[in-house]
């Protein structure tokens, strides 16, 4: 809450998280995930960082009206997979999922029409 507007900075979310953790009861040990892709963008960059990965969602969201009807409704589905999937972990954080999510996003969202 100290750092709402600019947040703690990329990469700090462990040791931000590991201060607030020894004040309080050690119910869970210390982690370098927030398991959440929304707060650990918030949590690192601030509200800008994550009005601008909310935006990235919209713009890629706003495209899909661009698409043809079939590959629209792919390009959807893709979006609302990513988006759930950034609940429950930090999806771009891990590599192995981030560059996945990456390549579904790019091959269903590229307009037919484009060389």
């Amino acid at each position: 809450m100290n750092h709402w507007l600019f947040g703690v900075g990329i990469g700090d979310f462990p040791s931000a998280y590991l201060s607030i953790q020894t004040t309080h009861e050690h119910f869970w040990e210390p982690t370098q995930n927030a398991h959440n892709e929304f707060l650990m963008i918030a949590s690192q960059t601030g509200i800008f960082g994550l009005t601008l990965f909310l935006l990235f969602f919209t713009s890629l969201f706003k495209n899909t009206f661009h698409l043809t009807p079939n590959r629209s409704k792919i390009a959807i589905a893709a979006l609302i997979t990513v988006a759930i999937s950034c609940t429950f972990n930090s999806s771009f954080l891990d590599n192995n999922d981030g560059v996945l999510l990456m390549i579904l996003i790019a091959l269903f969202s590229v307009h037919p029409t484009l060389p």
